[in-house]
């Protein structure tokens, strides 16, 4: 064996054992290359990659991913043999080069690494459902189809748990992949099945909300323990799935357009009942979570909040049930579980549930400004939230008594310098669109009949928009329309102004009127006549107002 560190000498020793006719060769073989590419070594040597990736047997490949305990094999030597595919072919899946992951010997080990989802642990399955997303970067492969039909037959098998978990992820992570084309496919109705049988999307989506509600009850308990994180994953797909979902009810309930989905109305009763319960239960999970984590009791100002004490551990929360490991703006479950109740309160008119939801205002407000310095980014869930709680005046009160409106304000101020100072395409139009929606949640707290006047601080959106740089081509169309709503943002605001206040911020109207000047040709050049003319409309209009304001 000293001759395998010459890299000659390693890849062809690594070339006769996969070409090998017995598996013990093959599986030495498999090691050896995972140990390779481990180390980089073939990262710069597509041409050997290539002749190695065309040794492996794809049917010893799917054999290992198949490999579960029995009275020949050990569950560790199991667990060895579907994990050592599952890395091999993850790995593969990044190096090879496009042409080669389109082919059937790679595509091809889709459906066995789903079926080895199911007897996975959350490490591999995490692996599994990456290499499945790597090689669904073709953007409508054939296997999709086929894919998700496995996925809804295993769903009506009355599967085990970890059945419905690896269901459950990969249903979330296929969604997430294919968002055009995967709501239809999982979602529609099958009509050839029994007529009296009910449509696959209310079985799976009752059977996610089951879980959920189920789960909800003892899970903060389970916060320290060693099961959390993939209860976590597991819920936090669920409601990805369920987010899915809704939005596919929506437009299929106002496109008559969409194809094969239908729901009787008492299902859909029942369905609207079941998920205001599971939402209900949801907020009272947040909160606690929340309170366990940070806050100590709901609604509490920062200001008010209890201190750290020092432990033989470090500096900790004198709350004691927060987890240990896991801090709640990393957690994927309160970013999947904010994200689904976002929807669905904006699109359910159900007053109680959005009062429920303005109880959550100074978790949302905490977890905006956190997500600048965490891992995930909760910005564009809570914003989307927000929509639907300033309907109400509570919510309204909730933000601007949780500093709301300053916390936004700094962001959106942020996000005009990202879009005319130094703006890049993909991060200049990603912040317009947060910008658009920052725009949106002030506008319904200025326009509610709550809001007899503007505040004072609320006037310096005025003065920042006044000194926005307009250059001569935007980026992208978003970012001309968040132009134009800050306009609308600023013009609003000097029209419900008093009297006292509008005349000190009357020397303001010239400016925006100047904007507006600079905006017309930039919108009139637009590729989308369509937007061109609907912004064009928004412009005059705000001419008009800024002409009544002088």
């Amino acid at each position: 064996m000293d001759g395998l560190n010459d890299p000659v000498a390693t890849f062809e020793k690594m070339q006769e054992l996969l070409k090998a006719k017995d598996d013990t060769s093959r599986f030495v073989g498999l090691a050896l290359l995972k140990t390779v590419l481990d180390n980089g070594q073939l990262i710069n040597d597509p041409q050997r990659l290539r002749i190695l990736w065309d040794a492996l047997s794809p049917k010893f490949l799917d054999r290992l991913l198949r490999a579960h305990q029995n009275e020949k094999v050990s569950r560790t030597d199991s667990k060895d043999m579907v994990d050592l595919a599952v890395a091999v072919l993850h790995t593969f899946s990044i190096l090879l080069p496009e042409e080669a992951r389109r082919e059937k010997r790679l595509t091809g080990r889709t459906a066995p690494l789903v079926k080895a989802l199911i007897q996975s642990p959350p490490d591999t399955t995490k692996l599994i459902l990456q290499t499945i997303l790597t090689i669904a970067a073709p953007r409508n492969p054939k296997w999709l189809e086929p894919l998700i039909m496995m996925l809804r037959k295993l769903v009506t098998s009355k599967p085990t748990a970890a059945g419905r978990t690896a269901y459950t992820q990969l249903a979330a992570a296929l969604l997430q992949s294919y968002p055009a084309t995967c709501p239809s496919l999982l979602f529609q109705h099958d009509a050839s099945g029994n007529s009296d049988s009910k449509p696959f999307s209310y079985l799976m989506v009752n059977l996610l909300l089951i879980d959920i509600r189920s789960s909800f009850p003892s899970l903060l308990a389970k916060l320290n323990s060693e099961e959390y994180p993939a209860i976590s994953q597991r819920l936090a797909a669920a409601f990805d799935v369920i987010s899915s979902f809704i939005g596919f009810l929506v437009r299929s309930l106002d496109d008559e357009s969409v194809s094969r989905f239908s729901m009787t109305p008492d299902l859909l009763l029942k369905l609207r009942k079941d998920i205001a319960e599971t939402m209900s239960l949801n907020i009272e999970y947040l909160r606690d979570r929340w309170d366990a984590s940070i806050a100590g009791a709901s609604g509490l100002h920062p200001s008010a909040r209890t201190g750290t004490a020092a432990t033989s551990e470090g500096t900790r929360l004198t709350l004691t049930w927060e987890s240990m490991k896991d801090n709640v703006n990393a957690d994927a479950l309160i970013l999947a579980g904010i994200g689904a109740l976002a929807i669905w309160i904006r699109e359910d008119e159900n007053e109680n549930l959005r009062n429920e939801t303005a109880g959550l205002m100074d978790m949302f407000v905490d977890l905006y400004k956190l997500s600048s310095q965490g891992t995930l980014d909760f910005r564009y869930p809570i914003l989307l939230a927000l929509e639907g709680i300033m309907i109400n005046e509570e919510g309204i009160d909730g933000f601007l008594g949780q500093d709301g409106w300053l916390v936004v304000f700094e962001d959106l101020k942020s996000i005009l310098r990202s879009t005319t100072e130094q703006p890049t395409i993909s991060q200049s139009s990603i912040d317009a669109g947060r910008g658009l929606q920052i725009v949106r949640v002030l506008l319904a707290i200025i326009d509610h009949e709550a809001t007899s006047f503007p505040r004072e601080d609320w006037m310096a959106v005025v003065t920042t928009t006044t000194s926005m740089k307009v250059t001569a081509t935007p980026p992208s169309s978003v970012i001309i329309e968040f132009l134009v709503a800050m306009l609308q943002l600023s013009s609003t605001l000097l029209s419900k102004s008093s009297g006292g206040m509008t005349k000190r911020y009357v020397t303001s109207v010239p400016a925006l009127s100047g904007l507006v000047k600079q905006l017309k040709p930039i919108v009139s050049n637009m590729d989308d006549e369509v937007e061109s003319r609907e912004l064009m409309a928004l412009l005059d209009d705000e001419a008009l107002v800024l002409e009544n304001l002088r």
